[in-house]
C-alpha cells in the first residue's frame, strides 16, 4: 500500500507539478532522485522525520499523511508540526509547504482554480531547507512571480480540467 501511495504521488509531482510548471525546482529534484518520500500513519512519528531531514542528503522531503483526510484536521496537524520545528530550533532552517486534496487558500472559494496549486492526491507536506532556497536565489519577488504565473496557468485550465487532471492520481 505504501509503495502505491508513493508511486501515485511521484506521478502527480512529475506530470502535474512539473508538467504544469507549478514549481520551477521540482523537475531537477525529481531527475536527481533528490526527493525522499515517506508515508506515515502515526501523527506522533512525523516529528522523527522532521528532525532527521536536515542531516539527510535529500533536497526535499515529502511526508504523506493519508490519515489526515479532513482539511481542518490536516491544518491542525501542520500547525503542530510547525510548532515542533520551532521548538527544536529549526524554523530558520526549513520551510513547510502544504498539499491536500481539498487545499484552500484563505479568502478563496473552495473551487477557485488557484487552490489547485497545492492540491495533491493525498494529504502531505514538503520540507525544504532554507539554505537551498537561498542558494538558488529565491526571493520574495521571485516567489510572487511564481505564484502569479501559477494562478494564471490554473485559471486558464479551469476547475473542470484541473479536477480531471487530479483524478488521474
Amino acid at each position: 500500500m505504501e509503495s502505491e501511495i508513493i508511486n501515485r504521488c511521484m506521478a502527480w509531482a512529475r506530470n502535474y507539478v512539473v508538467g504544469l510548471k507549478l514549481c520551477p525546482f521540482a523537475s531537477q529534484a525529481l531527475e536527481q532522485n533528490a526527493i525522499k518520500w515517506i508515508v506515515e500513519s502515526d501523527a506522533l512519528k512525523v516529528g522523527d522525520h522532521i528532525s532527521t531531514f536536515l542531516s539527510s542528503e535529500y533536497q526535499t522531503l515529502f511526508v504523506i499523511i493519508p490519515f489526515a483526510s479532513s482539511f481542518d484536521d490536516y491544518l491542525d496537524l501542520i500547525a503542530m508540526y510547525a510548532e515542533v520545528i520551532d521548538k527544536v530550533g529549526y524554523s530558520d532552517q526549513m520551510k513547510i509547504v502544504t498539499f491536500h486534496p481539498q487545499h484552500q487558500f484563505a479568502a478563496t472559494e473552495i473551487d477557485a482554480p488557484v487552490n489547485f496549486a497545492n492540491r495533491s492526491p493525498f494529504p502531505m507536506f514538503q520540507l525544504l531547507r532554507q539554505a537551498d532556497l537561498k542558494a538558488i536565489g529565491m526571493t520574495e519577488k521571485w516567489k510572487q512571480e511564481i505564484l502569479q504565473r501559477n494562478e494564471n496557468t490554473l485559471e486558464d485550465l479551469g476547475k473542470k480540467r484541473l479536477n480531471e487532471m487530479l483524478n488521474e492520481y
